[in-house]
């Protein structure tokens, strides 16, 4: 059998997310990636000093320094990683310490799996590469077709498994594909993947804050924001700012939270943290710190003293992560999602 062929297999058995790689990094990470029109190696990100946020857990991903060296992609979205590292987390809540890794604002890249292994330079991980996993990349179409798919695609519920099937299973689902040292976006990417629109905007605004000249329409049709979460990419645990309002007549911002997965609404309860609330233009920026408590619904800025018509952008930080970079205008905030029915992951 082809490489091509035993994807279309899985198709008919694990559905459309099997056509597809993924990689998943916080929207300052995205920024970068897409001015460098590359995904990186971790050393090569940080050689360049592209990485902003981690993306995995620092003390799993240092077992295996080997890791390190390759741009590294999943075969499939909601890894367990993900669930931990998804959404702004509370220090308290992070997978190990109060520096682990976090990624408040994720946006996935999507990339077509057989263009990817038409390349001889992709290779790909069984049980990944981090952590104390001891398997090596391997290539061929003979080692692909020896991939526990089954597991690999797994998205049922643990119950029944014996706990050494369980932990492997978890394992499998962190099978990557590796590429040394960086991966060029083209041709193999489809689409680059937003909560909300607002995390669209984030995105637009930092890539031309840092890049103003960066030809935004040969990306731009590749951007699509899946609020309704057709593609289930996304976790959507933690905390992030789902819409934000602006009432030009009163000059009061409303920003409004997601809602916390339920067994999580209680945790949340008394972590209060530090939202930082900036206006900017090109000449000036004002800035305001609030205490928050993070079981908040919806949080009115009012500053009284401000001329909003001064400023052109709104950014907000939780304590300091990059939350929300959008332009002030009439219409910015209004939902504008699309989905393309027609093309589900």
């Amino acid at each position: 059998m082809t490489f091509d062929e035993i994807i279309d297999e899985n198709v008919k058995h694990y559905g459309e997310r099997a056509r597809h790689a993924y990689h998943y990094t916080d929207v300052t990470n995205a920024v970068n990636i897409v001015s460098a029109g590359a995904i990186f190696s971790r050393n090569e990100a940080i050689r360049q000093n592209l990485m902003r946020n981690k993306n995995a857990d620092e003390g799993v991903v240092n077992l295996n320094e080997l890791a390190h060296n390759y741009a590294r992609l999943y075969f499939r979205p909601k890894t367990p990683t993900q669930y931990h590292n998804e959404g702004y987390k509370h220090t308290s809540f992070r997978m190990s310490d109060p520096n682990s890794a976090n990624v408040p604002v994720p946006v996935f890249f999507v990339f077509d799996l057989k263009k990817l292994l038409a390349n001889p330079n992709v290779q790909f991980v069984p049980r990944g590469l981090a952590g104390t996993n001891p398997n090596r990349p391997i290539g061929g179409v003979e080692n692909f077709s020896k991939l526990e798919f089954q597991y690999i695609y797994h998205k049922s519920s643990l119950y029944g498994y014996d706990d050494e099937t369980k932990r492997d299973i978890i394992k499998l689902r962190h099978t990557e594909l590796v590429v040394p040292k960086q991966l060029e976006l083209e041709p193999y990417l489809e689409k680059i993947v937003f909560r909300n629109e607002i995390e669209l905007q984030t995105f637009v605004t930092s890539l031309l804050t840092i890049n103003p000249i960066f030809p935004l329409n040969y990306i731009a049709e590749k951007f699509f924001v899946d609020a309704n979460d057709t593609y289930e990419l996304f976790m959507r645990n933690g905390i992030f700012i789902q819409s934000l309002e602006y009432e030009p007549t009163t000059k009061h911002f409303t920003i409004n939270f997601s809602n916390p997965n339920a067994n999580d609404y209680g945790r949340y309860e008394e972590k209060k943290i530090n939202l930082k609330f900036a206006l900017l233009s090109s000449t000036q920026r004002f800035e305001k710190v609030f205490e928050i408590n993070l079981s908040q619904r919806n949080f009115i800025v009012r500053i009284a003293s401000v001329n909003f018509e001064d400023f052109d952008f709104v950014q907000i930080f939780f304590e300091d992560s990059l939350m929300c970079y959008v332009p002030i205008t009439e219409n910015i905030f209004a939902p504008k999602s699309k989905v393309e029915n027609d093309l589900p992951f």
